[in-house]
């Protein structure tokens, strides 16, 4: 993401009076299933002593997995293209919805949801509510080390 097109949305948002929430979601890196085959050594403690050498086969995503993040971005992708949300190509953590201009800043779990009014932003959140579990954070105060006013 680039802190320079947040700041340009900051400013549209205080020209225009958008009004902005925001959203974390709960166990981010819980969500997704990986589309490759993820293999891991038997965690200490949980070793099955009759077969010690084998590994196992993760069915979902992981925290300390390399490839947690991209897990995530592929799964809310899909969700937001089901929203019919189109991502900028100038920046792919900005995402847009074409007929109702809400715009959606994505920074790993932490979502700014930008609408002409409350509702509109609101109807984002409870869409995304039925596919994640989030937290309504409400009026952001800081984004990305930015004080918000």
């Amino acid at each position: 993401m680039r802190i320079e097109t947040v700041c340009l949305l900051f400013t549209l948002a205080a020209f225009f009076s958008l009004e902005i929430i925001q959203i974390d979601t709960k166990t981010v890196f819980l969500h997704g299933t990986s589309d490759l085959a993820l293999y891991i050594q038997q965690p200490p403690g949980f070793i099955d002593q009759s077969n010690p050498s084998k590994v196992l086969e993760l069915l979902k995503s992981l925290y300390g997995l390399k490839q947690v993040l991209r897990i995530w971005y592929i799964l809310l992708l899909s969700h937001l293209l089901k929203l019919r949300f189109i991502a900028l190509e100038s920046d792919p953590s900005i995402y847009i919805h074409p007929k109702t201009g809400v715009i959606l800043v994505v920074y790993v779990d932490d979502i700014l949801i930008f609408g002409r009014t409350k509702s509109q932003c609101d109807d984002v959140y409870h869409e995304l509510k039925k596919q994640f579990d989030m937290q309504y954070i409400g009026a952001p105060t800081t984004f990305l080390g930015l004080n918000i006013i």
